[in-house]
């Protein structure tokens, strides 16, 4: 028994009244309006694509960043601790890669290794106040000048 003979039996079965009022009957009846609709929008989209070399768009870029007025302060920070010798650019000065901002005074090695001695010692003050605070003592006075002015402004507080 094949699928012909079990699609004949089956149409047999149903009433003809049915087969002519289905969903059959009714695709067939308006498939055309439909595929003309199709066929129509497909020919808009053909034209719209092949249209698209002929239109011209003005293209405008767009990226993130920070607008800041002109009153504003930049600080510039330097890893190295010199004297400034000259400044060759004014306020609100337009700058390029390359120009030249200021130049340092040369310190001689002797400067440096004062600087550098008494930045040592205010370390050292430092880590001996805070080992004193770590162990949960209070000190008569503090060696370092930061700790004895955070210490009257707790005081002061208070």
């Amino acid at each position: 028994m094949g699928l012909e003979s079990f699609i004949l039996k089956f149409m047999n079965f149903l009433p003809s009244e049915l087969i002519r009022t289905g969903i059959d009957a009714y695709l067939s009846k308006y498939a055309t309006t439909s595929r003309k609709i199709y066929l129509l929008v497909i020919g808009f989209v053909i034209l719209a694509f092949s249209a698209l070399p002929f239109v011209y768009v003005d293209i405008s870029v767009q990226d993130a960043g920070i607008v800041r007025p002109v009153a504003e302060k930049t600080e510039i920070h330097s890893s190295i601790t010199e004297w400034i010798d000259s400044i060759y650019v004014r306020e609100g000065q337009t700058l390029k890669q390359g120009d030249t901002i200021l130049t340092f005074l040369q310190a001689t090695p002797n400067f440096q290794i004062d600087y550098q001695k008494k930045r040592l010692i205010d370390i050292q003050e430092h880590i001996s106040d805070l080992t004193f605070l770590a162990k949960g003592l209070k000190p008569n006075s503090f060696c370092s000048a930061s700790r004895r002015q955070e210490y009257a402004l707790f005081l002061q507080r208070k």
